[in-house]
Formats: structure tokens, sequence, C-alpha cells
């Protein structure tokens, strides 16, 4: 760990819809075109509204292949008490949505 920032200049385009930042333990379960891809196909289908709809779909896929790759049901997943055993098959998980739609000046 260091106190040096991991800094990375992206310059908007009118398709950039969300920015995420997330903590490792999303990005154990996912990596950013998973990520992309699964909020692809649940924005077609739900169309949420507002970022904390686009967490709230992170926190679930990451925890569905969280229990999936530790060979536990979800439901079993979801009933473990913070743990060192839970803690063993899913790491924290902070998400952070930012909106971008309608950010970027053509």
């Amino acid at each position: 760990m260091t106190h040096r920032p991991d800094i990375h200049i992206h310059e908007l385009k009118p398709e950039d819809r969300y920015l995420v930042l997330a903590s490792d333990g999303v990005w154990d379960e996912l990596d950013r075109k998973t990520s992309a891809q699964v909020l692809t196909e649940k924005l077609k289908k739900d169309k949420p509204k507002i970022t904390q709809d686009i967490c709230l779909l992170l926190k679930e896929e990451t925890l569905d292949r969280a229990a999936q790759g530790n060979g536990v049901s979800r439901p079993y997943l979801d009933r473990m008490p913070p743990c060192s055993r839970r803690r063993d098959l899913v790491d924290d998980i902070t998400i952070v949505a930012v909106d971008l739609r309608n950010q970027c000046q053509v």
C-alpha cells in the first residue's frame, strides 16, 4: 500500500454513462469488462434511473459470483454473520457510481 494515488485521465465521450468506483471485494469477483457487460444487460432490461440501482446490481452480481466460486448457495452466504468464515468467501464490498450522462461537452 502506498500514499501515492493511481491516477488515470479519461476524456468523457457522449457514450460514457457511469463511473464506478469500487473496493477490491468487487474487483476480486468481477473484472472491468464483465461489470460493464452485467450493467449493460441489466440496464437495457430494467432501466434504472439512479446510481444506487447501479451499485445494487454490481453488489448482487459480486455476491452471486462469490457464492458460486466458493461452492455455496447465495442464501447460505447471505445468512452468514460477519465473521472470518464469511470473510474467507467474500471480501468487503464498497461501490460508488457516478452518473456521467449529459456531462460531456461536444
